[in-house]
């Protein structure tokens, strides 16, 4: 009868985990690259934009924007990213 062998692992896989080096991660080095400078805000003529003066009597949502509107506010599980 064969004997299963101690590990379930590919034997490359488990020599290197076993036999790895104990010094910590270095961190990467920098590249010297930076974030761009930020678009804010985007749309600046709409910031001194007060809106209508009257507020519609009726709005025009429908059933899957009603849906998707409570579906992210009340469920972080199915919130989008």
């Amino acid at each position: 009868m064969a004997t299963a062998p101690k590990f379930r692992i590919d034997v490359d896989i488990h020599n290197l985990l076993m036999d790895s080096s104990r010094q910590p991660v270095k961190p990467a080095a920098a590249k010297g690259l930076t974030l761009p400078e930020p678009m804010f805000p985007q749309y600046p003529e709409r910031l001194a934009d007060p809106g209508p003066e009257i507020a519609p009597e009726k709005r025009d949502w429908s059933l899957s924007h009603v849906y998707r509107a409570m579906r992210d506010g009340f469920s972080p599980i199915y919130g989008r990213a």
